[in-house]
């Protein structure tokens, strides 16, 4: 009796029913992990915030109250200071905040070091679905699984950071883009705001590219309704909160405690000079291409260009940012395979390169001086990664110029 062929549906739910087992697996154990070590749990960023939440909840003092650092103080005998305590987000956060704290503060954790890794997969998975890049499920759990490998990604979880809500809301806005549901795109995007600083270039990318026609109002509308409903649920928690939100951003950029500086601050910006041009470039570069639809490369490419320079021109602490990276890959990638797939596998082991340049610079300042690892390791993935990412896309805008160019004489 001749064999039956095999199902290549079946194979492929089989082999992603695997990724996702495989990742659940992975990803409760390294939870646990960190959850039972005190010294993790308790230094993370997430205990400030849960903190604050908690006293709005039993007392109903506003989370950007000082007292909330004078109490983390205490808690700490001293060897924490008082900044570390402070709540420095938008309120809007408070959605995801406080329902963390109405659990105890272990638990608490151990579900949010869960959510931070599945929002990571997600978003990065819908992109890479989306986009069709890599086109095996091989190649995509690859992107993964260097993605969650990468230092960024690691010190997302060891610190029970936030960012990874933007690569979930990113890939899911990009997703929903690419089927032409352009209000719950925007919508989605809206989560892009719960850390501004880190994905505020982007978002300035999609209102201007959505002001260009009239039918991609939808977007706008979208990301308003969105956000105003995100204000609105803020401000009845905490009355006037936008105002005491931008004070409290003061006292962070001017606290000793923390060195919150851009890229390009750091190298020559005199006057913010030089940042202003890089922003501005991301608004006529947007007129430039105005007309490119979400499935179009230089689309995508304007996407990736937005994200690198606000990488670049805006002040981030540290390097948790580029949990966005993967995505900004994938659509740099997706952008070039189609057309130039010579020059796409170039980028790829530029990218490589730079990965792991990150992790040896960083095992090299471990061995020579503690402290000097992140350092290092900065200098790669804070300032040359998305430089390369700028100049890739670039490159890529300006080769879609001539084929539209050539188009246009052949017409």
């Amino acid at each position: 009796m001749p064999r039956r062929a095999p199902n290549p549906e079946r194979t492929q739910r089989g082999k992603l029913l695997l990724l996702a087992f495989t990742g659940l697996l992975l990803s409760v154990t390294l939870s646990y992990l960190l959850n039972r070590e005190e010294a993790v749990r308790m230094r993370s960023d997430l205990f400030p915030l849960w903190h604050a939440a908690k006293a709005y909840l039993d007392h109903g003092r506003s989370v950007y109250s000082m007292q909330n650092g004078i109490e983390m103080m205490a808690e700490f005998n001293n060897t924490v200071h008082l900044h570390d305590g402070l709540f420095y987000y938008p309120a809007t956060l408070l959605i995801i905040v406080l329902p963390l704290a109405a659990l105890p503060f272990q638990a608490a954790h151990f579900v949010w070091t869960l959510c931070v890794q599945w929002m990571f997969f997600l978003g990065t998975w819908l992109m890479m679905s989306e986009a069709g890049w890599p086109r095996k499920i091989e190649g995509r759990t690859l992107v993964l699984a260097l993605g969650m490998l990468s230092i960024p990604m690691w010190q997302n979880v060891i610190w029970s950071q936030f960012n990874a809500i933007a690569a979930l809301s990113l890939g899911a806005s990009y997703w929903m883009l690419r089927k032409g549901r352009l209000g719950i795109a925007g919508a989605l995007a809206a989560g892009l705001s719960f850390k501004p600083q880190a994905t505020l270039a982007p978002l300035l990318f999609l209102a201007l590219w959505a002001l260009r026609e009239r039918r991609r109002w939808r977007l706008l509308g979208g990301l308003t309704a969105a956000s105003a409903g995100l204000w609105l649920f803020a401000e009845v928690l905490q009355p006037g909160w936008v105002g005491d939100f931008l004070a409290m951003a003061q006292v962070y950029v001017a606290s000793p405690r923390y060195k919150v500086a851009s890229v390009l601050d750091t190298l020559w910006n005199p006057h913010q000079a030089v940042a202003a041009l890089l922003l501005v470039s991301v608004v006529a570069l947007t007129l430039r291409w105005r007309s490119a639809e979400p499935s179009h490369g230089a689309f995508e490419l304007l996407l990736v260009y937005s994200l690198s320079i606000g990488w670049l021109a805006l002040p981030m602490l540290g390097m948790i940012h580029l949990v966005v990276a993967p995505c900004a890959v994938v659509l740099l990638c997706t952008a070039l395979q189609g057309h130039w797939p010579m020059q796409t596998r170039k980028v790829v082991w530029g990218l490589l390169t730079l990965y792991f340049a990150g992790i040896v610079v960083f095992v090299l300042g471990l061995v020579h001086q503690y402290g000097f690892h992140i350092n290092w390791a900065e200098a790669i993935y804070k300032g040359l990664f998305p430089g390369y990412l700028a100049l890739a896309t670039l490159w890529g805008l300006s080769r879609y110029r001539q084929r539209q160019s050539l188009g246009s004489r052949k017409d």
